[in-house]
């Protein structure tokens, strides 16, 4: 039996839409119920002062308030990815969508930069673009994470750029969002592979979200590239506009 190309991907694309619905439902159901306990102890702590802890108690509720509240922010660009599952592009300032997934992607042992040149709105299909910045941001926080665990001292930064550019060869203009991090640099021989569907070196890695970044691009008509040296990696989407 032939299986037509089309139909191939087809199947891969309902596939992802099946993975991200299915994850979404499994992440929210037992979050609410994690967020909501924490809020309500927290009410009564420190408005109602009815129960009471220690500094490092509180210390340690707050940080299950705040990574609570972290993944319902990452469970809103899920939502958004699944409620829009056609393609569509629309005029949009980009910058909105980059802060609002720095302050989801926030992280005490990292200092995150901005340098935001493009001075105009561009044509992008918002929930995709989000999905695929967001999946390149916790790829930067686990390579800086990582470069930590063999230097203590390091200082974790995650740089995020944009701006405009022109390439010779092409008659567009195309707007970048460069995502620099000083982590562990990428070997060599795996820069062609890690953006490859079901490609990780992550024990618990799934290979699907620089895959997603890397389609994404691609349907913008545009491409993703990405170096890495020792103390610098990049991630930039190229998109034309």
């Amino acid at each position: 039996m032939t299986i037509e190309k089309k139909d191939c991907q087809s199947c891969t694309s309902s596939l992802e839409e099946f993975m991200i619905q299915l994850i979404g439902h499994e992440i929210r159901n037992p979050l609410t119920v994690i967020g909501g306990l924490a809020n309500r102890i927290y009410e009564k702590i420190v408005k109602d002062k009815v129960i009471l802890m220690s500094d490092k108690e509180i210390v340690k509720l707050k940080a299950i308030k705040k990574e609570a509240d972290r993944v319902f922010g990452v469970m809103s660009i899920f939502d958004s990815f699944v409620k829009n599952p056609i393609f569509n592009k629309e005029e949009t300032d980009i910058h909105i969508i980059i802060k609002k997934i720095l302050m989801i992607s926030s992280d005490d042992r990292i200092e995150f930069k901005e340098d935001f040149s493009l001075l105009r709105q561009v044509p992008i299909d918002v929930a995709r673009m989000s999905f695929s910045l967001l999946n390149i941001i916790n790829n930067a926080k686990d390579a800086v994470i990582e470069k930590r665990l063999t230097d203590k001292n390091h200082k974790g930064e995650i740089y995020v750029k944009t701006g405009e550019q022109e390439f010779e060869n092409l008659n567009s203009k195309y707007f970048f969002i460069t995502i620099e991090n000083n982590g562990v640099q990428i070997p060599d021989e795996l820069i062609d592979r890690i953006s490859h569907p079901s490609f990780t070196t992550k024990d618990n890695g799934t290979g699907f979200g620089l895959a997603f970044a890397e389609k994404m691009t691609r349907q913008h008509q545009g491409h993703l590239k990405i170096e890495s040296t020792k103390g610098k990696t990049s991630f930039t989407i190229f998109i034309p506009f």
